[in-house]
C-alpha cells in the first residue's frame, strides 16, 4: 500500500502573543508564503481576530487550511472553503487560487477527484498567468499524485517531473525532496525497484539535511513499502515503525493512519493475523473519522485479504463488499471522465502556446528576413557604386590628353 469554526470574541482588546504578530507580519508581507510547522493553528486563530483588511483574512484562513492538512482534514476544508467564499466576494484572485490549491489537495485525499481537479484547473490557471513558478509546481506535483491514485503513471509521471525541474531551479530542497519521493513511489507502483530507491534516498538525504520531519515518516512509510514489495517484511515493518513514530511525534495524522495499515498488511503477509488485524482497524479508525477515503479502501481491502487467508470467506466478503463501494465511490466514470477532460484541455492549452510561440518565431524570422534583404539591397548598392566610381576614375586617369 502506497503512502498521503473559528470563534469571534467581542472583545475591545484581545492580546496576541508575540508568535502570532510574527506571523500576522509575514502574512502581510508575503502573501503567497508557505506556513512552516512552527506556526500553530492557534497562533494563526489569535491573527484571524486581529488582522484589518478582509485579504489578509482570506490569507490566513488559507494558511490555516495548509498546516491542518496533515492533522485534521475535514477542519483544512472547511478553512479552504472559508476562504475560498470569501475571496469570491473580494473578487481577490491570488486568493482564490489558493483556496482552489488547498481545496483540490484535501479532495484529492478524501477521494473526490472530480472536485479535486476543478479546483486544481481555477488555480494553476491563475498562476500560470502570474507565472508563479512556485504555486504552478506544488499544483503539478499534487495533480501527479492525484494521477498516480487512478494508475495513469505516465501522466504522474509527468506532472511530478515538471515540479522537480521546478523546484530544483527555485532551490527549494524540501519541496524538491517531496516530489522525489513521490517519483520514487510512482516507480514502486510499476515495479521498478531500484528506480524508485534511487529517488527515495534521494528524498532521504534531502530530509535529513534540512531536518524536515515531515518529509522523513513519508519517506521511512515507503521504504517499508519497497521492501515490502520485495518480500522483506521484517525490514518493511522496521522503516514503517520509524515513520509511525515520526509521525506522531508532529501529529502526522494522514500517515499515521498509512503507518498502522502498511505494519498490518506485512505482518499479515508473516501470518500474524490477529497483530495484522489490531493494525488496520487502527488504520481504517483513523481514516473514518479523517475522512481519509483512500486509506479507507486499501484498509478495508486488506481485512477482506486477512479474513480470506483464516478462511472466514464470509467475514472476508463483507469487507471486500465494503472496499468495492469505496472504490466506486472515487474511481466512478466521472472521475475517469474528469481526468480525461483535464488532460484534454492542458493539451490544448500547451498546442496553444506552442502555435503562439511558432507564430512569434515566424515573424521573427520574417522580420529577420526582411532585414537581411534590406542590407543585401544596401550592399549591393554600395558595391555598385564602389565600382562605378573604380571605373570612372580608371577611364579618367588612362584617357589620353588632349
Amino acid at each position: 500500500m502506497i503512502a498521503n469554526m473559528l470563534r469571534r470574541e467581542n472583545h475591545k482588546y484581545k492580546p496576541v502573543n508575540p508568535v502570532a504578530w510574527y506571523a500576522l507580519l509575514v502574512i502581510l508581507l508575503c502573501p503567497f508564503w508557505t506556513f512552516s510547522q512552527t506556526i500553530s493553528e492557534k497562533d494563526l486563530l489569535q491573527v484571524l481576530d486581529t488582522v484589518s483588511t478582509e485579504q489578509a483574512r482570506v490569507d490566513v484562513l488559507n494558511k490555516l487550511a495548509d498546516i491542518t492538512a496533515d492533522s485534521d482534514l475535514d477542519q483544512s476544508l472547511a478553512y479552504s472553503g472559508r476562504a475560498l467564499d470569501l475571496a469570491s466576494q473580494l473578487n481577490y484572485q491570488a486568493g482564490i487560487a489558493n483556496a482552489s490549491k488547498n481545496l483540490g489537495i484535501g479532495l484529492t485525499d478524501r477521494g473526490d477527484f472530480v472536485k479535486s481537479l476543478a479546483h486544481f484547473s481555477d488555480a494553476i490557471d491563475f498562476y500560470e498567468s502570474e507565472q508563479d513558478s512556485l504555486q504552478m509546481a506544488e499544483v503539478y506535483n499534487n495533480l501527479g499524485r492525484l494521477y498516480s491514485y487512478n494508475g495513469q503513471s505516465r501522466e504522474a509521471k509527468r506532472y511530478y517531473t515538471l515540479a522537480k525541474s521546478i523546484f530544483e531551479r527555485l532551490q527549494d530542497t524540501e519541496k524538491t525532496a517531496r516530489t522525489l519521493n513521490n517519483l520514487g513511489t510512482l516507480f514502486l507502483g510499476i515495479q521498478e525497484f531500484d528506480s524508485a530507491v534511487y529517488y527515495l534516498d534521494l528524498a532521504r538525504l534531502s530530509n535529513l539535511e534540512i531536518k524536515n520531519n515531515d518529509g522523513l515518516t513519508t519517506n521511512y512509510l515507503n521504504f517499508g513499502y519497497a521492501y515490502a514489495d520485495a518480500g522483506d517484511f521484517e525490514r518493511a515493518i522496521d522503516y514503517y515503525e520509524q515513520g509511525l513514530e515520526i509521525a506522531l511525534a508532529i501529529n502526522n495524522i494522514s500517515n499515521q493512519a498509512i503507518a498502522n495499515l502498511n505494519i498490518g498488511d506485512s505482518y499479515m503477509n508473516l501470518n500474524d493475523f490477529e497483530l495484522a488485524k489490531q493494525y488496520v482497524l487502527e488504520g481504517i479508525r483513523i481514516s473514518d473519522e479523517e475522512g481519509y477515503k483512500l486509506n479507507e479502501y486499501i484498509g478495508s481491502y486488506t481485512m477482506g485479504e486477512i479474513f480470506e487467508k483464516e478462511h472466514n470467506h464470509q467475514e472476508a466478503l463483507g469487507w471486500y463488499k465494503k472496499a468495492e463501494v469505496l472504490e466506486n465511490e472515487m474511481l466512478n466514470p466521472k472521475s475517469q471522465e474528469a481526468l480525461m477532460n483535464f488532460q484534454t484541455a492542458q493539451l490544448q492549452k500547451a498546442q496553444a502556446n506552442e502555435i503562439a510561440r511558432i507564430n512569434i518565431l515566424n515573424q521573427e524570422q520574417l522580420r529577420s528576413e526582411k532585414l537581411k534583404s534590406y542590407l543585401l539591397i544596401a550592399v549591393s548598392s554600395s558595391i555598385l557604386i564602389l565600382l562605378l566610381g573604380t571605373s570612372y576614375f580608371c577611364l579618367l586617369y588612362t584617357s589620353p590628353s588632349p
